[in-house]
């Protein structure tokens, strides 16, 4: 039996795939259901498939309540279980959401401070709409950013930039 693809996300697509059709295994994001079998059926399988779309992906929206729709609080474990659950369903594309980065800290150090995180934000307006703090440091989510793209990268997802023409 040979699982293969045109790279090395695309032979993950081909065994997640053979899973499926083989094994009746299904992929959710909290979860696989993988029923017991006696025998998987190797005979007649002659699958050759190409994708349809250049880019497959999804985008998170801003729903309140469900952990599951919250992707700007979720840590490292939740952003490796998106990344792994997107390759089962064959996304090749993710919108990564940590909320606000350190982008100025760590592009201007000397001019631009993180905020405390253990006071009050010297931006914010006391009993106002901006009086809230972060869920998560402003430091570690540029580090999550990190985390996240180094374990997206090492399972070849695509991050794709937009030049302008």
């Amino acid at each position: 039996m040979i699982l293969a693809g045109g790279s090395g996300r695309s032979t993950l697509y081909a065994v997640y795939d053979f899973f499926r059709r083989q094994a009746g295994v299904e992929y959710f994001w909290d979860g696989d259901v993988v029923p017991h079998r006696d025998r998987i059926e190797l005979d007649g399988i002659d699958v050759s498939e190409k994708p349809h779309f250049q880019y497959r992906g999804l985008r998170y929206f801003a729903h309140r309540g469900l952990h599951r729709f919250q992707a700007e609080h979720w840590d490292l474990d939740d952003w490796k279980r998106e990344i792994d659950w997107l390759l089962k369903k064959r996304f090749n594309l993710f919108m990564l959401r940590v909320g606000v980065d350190d982008l100025f800290q760590r592009a201007f150090p000397g001019e631009v401070s993180y905020p405390p995180t253990d006071g009050r934000d010297p931006d914010g307006v006391e009993r106002s709409y901006d009086d809230r703090t972060s869920f998560w440091q402003l430091r570690y989510r540029g580090e999550l950013r990190k985390a996240v793209l180094r374990y997206a990268f090492d399972r070849a997802c695509s991050i794709r930039k937009t030049r302008a023409r």
